[in-house]
Order: C-alpha cells, then structure tokens, then sequence
C-alpha cells in the first residue's frame, strides 16, 4: 500500500468488523444518528460516493470483500471530503450479523450481485432465505431494499426470497421495473445502457 492510499484510509477509514460489533455505535463513528443506508458490495465506490453526495443527511456505508474495492472506494470519498460515507472491509453476511443492531438500518442496496448461474453453485448466491431473514431484521420499519440487475431471471428469484419474508412486501405491483426515478446509476448500468442493454430493477419495504 503507497502512502496514497494510507492517506485515504485514515481520512475516510475502512472499517474492520472486530471494530464496531461490540456496541454497533455508528452514531459515534459518524458523530450524528442520521438514517444509515448500506451499498452492499460497493465496488469501486462510485455508487455509493454520488449517494452520499445526493443525500448529505443519510450516513452511508459501503460492503466490500475485495481490497482493490475497497482503496478505489477510500480514494473518491477522500476526493470528495465526505464525512458521510464509510467502508467495511468483510463479507456481507458477516458484517449485518455483527456490526448493526435490528431496525437499525433505512435502506439497503444490492447492486448486480454474482448470479452464479451454474445449478451447482447456487448455495454461492447472496440472497437466500437466511440472509433475507437478517436483512429484514437490521432494516427500520419503513426500510427498504432496492435490487438492480440485468439478469431479470436473477432478480425475479430474489425478488421471490425476500418477498417470503414476512413483514416485506414488494414496492411495485409489478414485481420487476424497468426504471426508477431519481435513480443514481452505477458504473455497470451506465455501460449497459451505452450498449442498449435493458436493466432491471425491483424493491422491497417492511411493513412490520
């Protein structure tokens, strides 16, 4: 790692899950008790950086495994001095078990999660019955989930897991959209529409 990069981390520190699942405090660490809103497997960072900027009252914090991810993502928050976005460095699961209290989080992003086409590697995919249930317990009542990706088939099994969770419901009568309004695209879903490619979208509320 250059300096460069230790720079950006402790400017806009990632943080490790050991840090915070002791008290979960993410008032402290962002010095308010704005909505916490999640990117979860935040990429390169540019999602969840034009989210904070968009919404300087919401404290977000973006998911990521991979290393690379994460300094791109601590580069652009650093850029853009944003007091209101950090990063955790873990797996996505692991971190909503450890580092965030139930009705805790507004809002939760999964943005072209790996659809693992292969019959053999579904147990791989992010949103199963399990991680549903974790989900729909740190989310506020009201919270919502939104889902973007351009495997429709993908989505529409997504779609079905959450939504046999009692207590969430879909936002959309029609399950899947084609748009959202307002929506801040991410880096793939630019490329896909240079291209002509359709996306597909889908959310999902508690209700209670």
């Amino acid at each position: 790692m250059n300096a460069r990069d230790d720079q950006a981390q402790f400017l806009a520190p990632v943080i490790h899950s050991d840090e915070i699942c002791a008290d979960k405090d993410w008032a402290k660490i962002f010095g308010n008790r704005n909505p916490l809103k999640l990117d979860i497997g935040c990429g390169n960072g540019s999602f969840l950086v034009e989210m904070a900027i968009a919404e300087p009252h919401c404290n977000f914090i973006g998911i990521d495994f991979y290393a690379e991810g994460i300094r791109r993502t601590c580069r652009k928050i650093l850029r853009n001095q944003l007091s209101n976005a950090r990063v955790l460095h873990a797996s996505a699961k692991r971190t909503l078990e450890l580092c965030f209290a139930d009705e805790s989080v507004a809002a939760i992003y999964v943005n072209f999660p790996d659809p693992w086409p292969k019959r053999r590697h579904g147990k791989r995919r992010m949103v199963q019955s399990d991680f549903a249930k974790l989900l729909y317990r740190r989310l506020q009542i009201g919270g919502e989930i939104v889902l973007a990706t351009d495997s429709e088939t993908y989505l529409g099994e997504m779609l079905g897991v959450l939504t046999a969770v009692k207590g969430l419901e879909s936002k959309y009568a029609s399950g899947i959209v084609n748009s959202l309004p307002n929506r801040i695209e991410t880096l793939y879903e630019r490329r896909y529409r240079e291209r002509g490619m359709p996306i597909f979208y889908a959310g999902v509320q508690k209700t209670k």
